[in-house]
């Protein structure tokens, strides 16, 4: 068997490294976006259900320093994640009032960045370059926020919380599912 590319496409040594360097920025960019998210995520989920469970009628009340810091930690957490996924709003194909412009999430873009470098064979525009930077920008910037929010934030409100004896929380990723092979 002889391989040879398509003589159609003419892509310099140096377009094709262009290329590649982009694209492999742009699938660790995707790796640690998604990461971030479901960490962000599963730290919503579980500052969502403990605080619902709190106005339960016969649940057990805690301090009010407890529930001023759960409170707040979700507050934050909220304006964080629309960074790395884009929140649905009431039903999908309902007439009513105009929808408003949301900016696509930083994962949304890096895979649309993604697919349009990847299924081009030439070299990365420089609008598309310039969107990169944009998007590890943005990336960078809600990576810190989730590192706080998780990190720093998250240890002082399960110290607050065990001092008053109130089951501390995590915010637990599950693993990503595996590809099946068929």
């Amino acid at each position: 068997v002889h391989v040879e590319e398509d003589p159609r496409i003419t892509l310099s040594a140096a377009d094709r490294e262009q290329r590649r360097k982009a694209l492999t920025k742009l699938y660790g960019m995707a790796r640690d976006a998604d990461a971030a998210r479901r960490k962000v995520v599963a730290l919503r989920t579980s500052l969502t259900t403990l605080t619902d469970s709190w106005k339960a009628p016969t649940a057990p009340q805690p301090p009010e320093e407890v529930k001023k810091g759960a409170n707040d930690l979700l507050a934050k957490v909220k304006q964080t994640v629309p960074t790395f996924e884009m929140e649905r709003e009431g039903g999908l194909g309902n007439a009513g009032p105009p929808l408003k412009y949301t900016p696509p999430p930083v994962n949304q873009k890096i895979g649309r960045l993604m697919n349009s470098i990847d299924n081009f064979a030439g070299a990365p525009t420089a609008r598309q370059l310039a969107d990169i930077d944009a998007a590890s920008a943005q990336l960078e910037q809600g990576l810190a926020q989730v590192k706080q929010l998780t990190g720093d934030d998250l240890t002082r409100l399960n110290k607050t919380m065990a001092a008053a004896g109130v089951p501390y929380i995590r915010a637990e990723t599950t693993a990503a599912p595996s590809a099946r092979r068929r």
